[in-house]
């Protein structure tokens, strides 16, 4: 089962997708362009969210992205997600799903965990497979925790 499969890159079945950035901001789901192969930092700069001297937007909108590997969401430079962002990402979980059409077998992480000197960040908290987390987002009780 594909990752996502995007009308707008025409993306066979079993190709192996690249890695597709979102944001939460104003309440509104935003996603990069499909061909997007940037850091959110650059993202953010070319639609005018942040600035080279003003980067507060970056600790403010909850963010991340999707891959082969599983659907990551934090917050700020230190990658964090605490239960409010997380509960911000609960309630667009169903529109990112159905925007990118994501692979139910798919683990979900908040956080990243970063390590000094390494490229790879590991993710801090699992939040179970796509399918389980937007089966039970309802009652995220169960998935927020500090």
């Amino acid at each position: 089962m594909p990752l996502y499969h995007s009308p707008k890159t025409n993306m066979k079945k079993n190709q192996k997708a690249p890695r597709r950035m979102f944001g939460i901001k104003d309440n509104e789901l935003h996603l990069a362009p499909s061909e997007a192969d940037y850091s959110h930092s650059h993202w953010f700069k070319n639609e005018g969210w942040i600035t080279e001297t003003d980067r507060s937007a970056m600790n403010k909108i909850v963010r991340g992205y999707v891959d082969d590997t599983g659907v990551y969401v934090y917050v700020g430079d230190d990658f964090h997600c605490n239960a409010n962002e997380l509960a911000i990402f609960l309630k667009f979980l169903p529109q990112l799903n159905k925007e990118l059409k994501i692979n139910p077998k798919l683990r979900v992480h908040a956080g990243m965990i970063v390590k000094a000197g390494s490229a790879k960040y590991e993710p801090e908290k699992d939040l179970g497979e796509m399918g389980h987390v937007l089966a039970i987002r309802g009652g995220e009780g169960s998935l927020i925790k500090e």
